[in-house]
């Protein structure tokens, strides 16, 4: 931790603060967040990404969709969380589930092409190519005036010449 003039401030030590930054940094689902000295302290600990990394994408997708049964909507873990599921249930061919998954990720801001794309993919990989470009051309007529020039436009707008050079 630096301070404005980049010193390292007394209170913690690089070491000491690396504990906070690595591969797995916990997350505990508790009952709530203030607990005194008498209170004996349970939470709920789960490292989904853990199963990824092993290949479990079946568990990680269950321990993802678990966490999220928590999380208020307006929480923006609940959009990670629901990505997690998604490409966890991809990962283990589970198209159905990741479809499902992908679709809740379609109608929020900043997740709606990494749900379109998914579910394009799934669409791809089943062989349903006539699918996939209904939903990536239904996601190109949402974009208008100055997104013309979005990214995320022009990767789908890619990829649907990519399917259409295969038909």
């Amino acid at each position: 931790v630096l301070d404005p003039f980049w010193n390292s401030k007394p209170y913690v030590t690089p070491e000491e603060f690396g504990r906070f930054c690595g591969p797995s940094v916990l997350l505990a689902r508790m009952s709530r967040r203030t607990f005194a000295s008498s209170d004996t302290l349970t939470a709920r600990i789960e490292l989904a990404h853990a199963d990824m990394k092993n290949s479990k994408f079946a568990d990680a997708a269950t321990k993802y969709r678990s966490i999220r049964e928590g999380v208020d909507k307006s929480n923006p873990l609940y959009n990670l969380l629901t990505y997690g599921a998604a490409i966890g249930f991809e990962a283990e061919k589970n198209y159905t589930e990741a479809i499902s998954e992908y679709e809740k990720l379609k109608s929020v801001d900043g997740f709606d092409s990494i749900g379109v794309l998914g579910i394009g993919r799934i669409y791809e990989i089943e062989g349903k190519k006539e699918e996939a470009l209904k939903v990536y051309e239904q996601y190109i007529s949402t974009f208008e005036g100055a997104q013309q020039n979005n990214p995320d436009k022009i990767v789908i707008e890619e990829t649907i010449a990519r399917i259409r050079a295969t038909m």
